[in-house]
């Protein structure tokens, strides 16, 4: 289901097509840590009619990754491409159900017990066919146009003057990508942060103005410290095209030190933010936050961000793996290499 700001070229079945063929989760051979699509078809007739596929992952394989990050164990992650039932089909929530009991299977086959699933947020069929499963949120994708916020100083707030970002920041905006992830094992998220995703989190800050097409910001207060940063990127890998308009932009990552919450730092670096958007000729910014962070949910939605899409999960019981299907797994991965 298509939002009212895509592109006219996506009522054209060879454009969507395009995009299809370039999401790593609906082609096998292409995607996942085991080099390929893993999932069902559904027919009616000769008639494709919906398909549901994941790619397999593992975060303790990969634990200084995001996904060592983002995961959960072995897992099966469905992209925003990768599940679709014909939308005038009279029965498509129950086949979106059907899917997954088929696709499921497969994947706990594969020693997955992680399933996550994204889907648009005004897709509220499908979203309630999987909660019916057991599915809960997990990831908020979000959208806003670069308009500016009213009355809102873009070069910082009392005590803290705004600035571009430079390579001798590196070691801080590492810090601070650290403290994001850190933030998240608190309640309601408990969120984990092993040792090496936070090292994972350092390196990736640290090095996140290697790529040129990357921008930051930092906060700095008078007695030199930085206190704050915003991190920006077209986007490359987040949102899916196939729920943001062109001429978006990724807001990659906004976070102030702990003391200086509440001063209005945050909206100041988001306005600064908001200014680099529009000179870049930006039209909108996504970006993504976890739904169980309650101060990011409330944040984000008081700025203007709308929600796009979601993650759902659903986590099965590790007592379904039998040692038949743990050894099958072992002898999966190690023919791929996991």
């Amino acid at each position: 289901m298509a939002d009212a700001a895509l592109p006219v070229a996506y009522t054209d079945v060879a454009a969507v097509r395009a995009l299809l063929q370039r999401d790593p989760s609906t082609a096998f051979g292409q995607g996942g840590d085991d080099g390929c699509g893993v999932g069902v078809v559904a027919l009616r007739g000769d008639a494709v009619v919906g398909y549901l596929l994941a790619r397999l992952a593992d975060a303790d394989a990969h634990p200084a990754t995001f996904d060592g990050w983002a995961l959960r164990g072995r897992a099966a992650v469905v992209s925003l491409a990768a599940c679709a039932v014909s939308p005038d089909d009279p029965e498509r929530r129950e086949l979106l159900r059907r899917l997954y009991a088929a696709a499921a299977t497969r994947w706990l086959e594969a020693g997955a017990l992680a399933h996550y699933v994204r889907l648009p947020d005004a897709d509220a069929l499908a979203l309630e066919a999987f909660w019916s499963l057991g599915f809960g949120q997990d990831i908020t994708s979000s959208i806003r146009d670069v308009a500016s916020l009213p009355g809102v100083d873009a070069s910082g707030s009392d005590g803290a003057t705004i600035r571009p970002a430079t390579a001798s920041d590196a070691p801080h905006l590492g810090g601070f990508v650290t403290t994001m992830l850190r933030h998240h094992v608190l309640a309601p998220a408990f969120f984990p942060c092993s040792t090496a995703s936070a090292a994972w989190g350092q390196t990736d800050g640290a090095t996140y103005l290697d790529d040129p097409t990357h921008v930051g910001f930092v906060a700095q207060a008078t007695s030199g410290e930085i206190v704050g940063m915003v991190l920006l990127e077209p986007p490359t890998w987040a949102p899916h095209p196939l729920t943001c308009a062109d001429g978006t932009c990724y807001l990659s990552d906004l976070t102030v030190a702990l003391e200086w919450r509440g001063s209005g730092l945050a909206q100041a670096l988001f306005q600064r933010a908001v200014l680099w958007a529009t000179d870049a000729g930006y039209r909108s910014m996504t970006l993504s936050y976890m739904a169980s962070n309650l101060a990011a949910s409330a944040f984000w939605t008081r700025l203007g961000f709308r929600r796009m899409d979601v993650r759902l999960v659903r986590h099965l019981d590790p007592r379904l793996l039998t040692d038949a299907q743990r050894q099958h797994w072992a002898g999966y991965g190690a023919e791929r290499g996991l």
